[in-house]
C-alpha cells in the first residue's frame, strides 16, 4: 500500500504573500494543524503549522493579520510521494519527527497530505491491516511525541512491525559500526 491511498487529497494551501489570518482561517475550515505554502506555480516552497502561527504571532508581537506567511514558515521541507510506501512515510515521521507530510508529485506540485492522524485513522478502520502492524504506526507516534532534545533515545526498528509479503521483506541494514572507548 502506498501513501496516494491513505493521504489527504486536494489539501488548502497559501502562499507567501498570504497573511497568517488567512492561513488560520483555511486550517479552521479544513479542521488541519498545517497547510502547504506554494509558490505562484503551486509548487512547494514551505510548511505552516497551527504552531509556527502562535509562535510567530507571540515572538514579534503582531496580530496576525500583520505577518506574511513567509515571515512564519518553515523552509525545512520533508515530502513523500504519492507512491512511497507507508512503510517510508512512518520512517520519515520517526526520523525527522514530524507529524504530517506534504505529498508531492514529480515537479513540486502539492497533491496530498499525509499526517500521523491519517495512518491512525487508516490503521483503526483495517486498510492498513495487510500491510502495517499496528505497532508500526504506534511506533511513529511515541517517536514524534518525544521531546527533540530526547530524539536519540528514540531506535526503532521499523523493519521489525512492518507487514510485507516474505519475498517483498527487505533485508536488514548492516549495523553501523560502534566508536570505540578508549580505555584510560
Amino acid at each position: 500500500m502506498n501513501v496516494e491511498a491513505v493521504m489527504t487529497v486536494n489539501p488548502k494551501t497559501c502562499t507567501t504573500q498570504d497573511n497568517l489570518n488567512r492561513a488560520a482561517n483555511l486550517m479552521w475550515e479544513s479542521d488541519c494543524g498545517s497547510i502547504p505554502v506554494v509558490d505562484e506555480t503551486g509548487r512547494l516552497c514551505g510548511v505552516l503549522t497551527d504552531r509556527d502561527l502562535c509562535m510567530a504571532s507571540y515572538t514579534q508581537g503582531k496580530a496576525l493579520h500583520e505577518i506574511q506567511v513567509a515571515a512564519a514558515m518553515s523552509k525545512k521541507l520533508f515530502t513523500l510521494a504519492p507512491n512511497a510506501s507507508i512503510a517510508d512515510a512512518l520512517a520519515l515521521f520517526t526520523e525527522h519527527q514530524v507529524r504530517r507530510a506534504p505529498v508531492v508529485n514529480q515537479i513540486g506540485v502539492v497533491i496530498g497530505m499525509l499526517s500521523i492522524a491519517d495512518l491512525i485513522h487508516a490503521q483503526a478502520t483495517g486498510k492498513l491491516k495487510k500491510h502495517v502492524k499496528p505497532e508500526a504506526v504506534l511506533a511513529a507516534v511515541h517517536a514524534v511525541s518525544k521531546p527533540r532534545h530526547e530524539k536519540g533515545a528514540v531506535q526503532l526498528a521499523l523493519r521489525d512491525v512492518i507487514v510485507a509479503p516474505a519475498s517483498k521483506r527487505a533485508t536488514p541494514a548492516p549495523k553501523s559500526p560502534r566508536k570505540k572507548s578508549r580505555a584510560r
